[in-house]
């Protein structure tokens, strides 16, 4: 994935890169658009080995039409190769974080992968300082304004993974649909999120981030407000619209948020923006599944969606405080 926009970055002209990166976003976020019901049909029909089965075709179709449509780029490394040790470094911290949440619901607080976590940060962070290979640049740290950007895109995709997951269970354990029509529950909002994408890039062209953040976030507020609040009263029609609106709403903030994380760095520090933003936001993606997993086994199906929800709303509310410190320090 950071290979795709990277692909989209050094090939599209630097005025249209929210517009292009919007198409990049459509096609990436119909996997789930149909990856939910995909599984809920072939559960229904099949067994869940045949889910991987069939999904053979995509990487093989995928490999075929890389091979033939993309070209080399021509973009002078800026390192001495891959840096494996750093990549083992962070493979054991996304993977001990992981495992450190999921503790909490059997074991509690597990102070021996919190020991370990800590000691292989340190060593990650400085091997990285010293070492002249790379995995990512954490120099873009020392950066505030791409932080303030890159929590929220983070927080966003935390907020998303889990409730894709919660919902799906509240509408065949609390509303008692099928596992077809419990997947189906996210198709209409994330299909309509993807087919917007391209819209909200045209929108970060035209008026740059801070309308599609600023007004994202709040349509994304209003709908976790909703779904807080109103937990026990939403049918499985109530529950597909507020997902509807809560998706526009991310998608629109999350995308601008994104695109200005990127677009804000030097072409020389685009690939490494995108590497690093692609790597977390996919690990706060498990994150949030195993957050909303955790709390849902903990306090039960719709209880565990409530506070899911109010999660969510103290997320947006962070994140709305991060994007006007971006556009506070853009005055300086």
């Amino acid at each position: 994935m950071p290979l795709s926009f990277n692909i989209v970055i050094y090939t599209v002209p630097r005025a249209k890169i929210g517009t292009w990166l919007g198409v990049s976003s459509l096609v990436v976020s119909l996997a789930p658009s149909f990856g939910p019901t995909y599984g809920g049909f072939i559960l229904d029909l099949l067994n869940w080995r045949a889910i991987f089965l069939i999904l053979l075709i995509a990487p093989a179709l995928s490999l075929l039409t890389g091979w033939t449509t993309i070209r080399n780029i021509n973009n002078q490394s800026k390192t001495n190769g891959f840096d494996f040790i750093a990549f083992a470094l962070l493979t054991v911290i996304l993977m001990l974080s992981l495992m450190l949440v999921n503790q909490l619901a059997s074991n509690g607080f597990n102070w021996i992968y919190f020991t370990v976590l800590v000691i292989t940060i340190v060593a990650f962070v400085w091997h990285s300082q010293q070492s002249k290979r790379s995995l990512l640049n954490l120099n873009l740290f020392k950066k505030g304004q791409f932080l303030v950007l890159f929590t929220p895109v983070a927080l966003y995709m935390f907020s998303m993974l889990g409730l894709d997951l919660i919902i799906p269970t509240v509408a065949e354990n609390a509303l008692h649909t099928s596992s077809f029509i419990a997947g189906f529950s996210l198709l209409p909002g994330a299909l309509t999120g993807a087919l917007l994408n391209p819209y909200f890039g045209r929108m970060y062209d035209a008026h740059g981030g801070k309308l599609p953040m600023y007004l994202g976030n709040a349509i994304f507020m209003t709908a976790v407000v909703g779904m807080a609040v109103f937990t026990n009263q939403l049918g499985l029609w109530t529950l597909i619209i507020s997902y509807v609106i809560y998706i526009i709403g991310r998608n629109m903030a999350y995308f601008g948020a994104q695109t200005a994380a990127i677009d804000d760095q030097v072409q020389s520090d685009q690939a490494d923006a995108t590497a690093i933003i692609q790597t977390f936001q996919m690990f706060m993606g498990s994150m949030g599944t195993t957050v909303g997993a955790l709390m849902q086994s903990q306090f039960g199906v719709l209880t565990g969606f409530k506070i899911f929800s109010f999660l969510s709303i103290g997320l947006s509310i962070i994140n709305g405080i991060l994007m006007w410190g971006y556009y506070q320090s853009k005055k300086r």
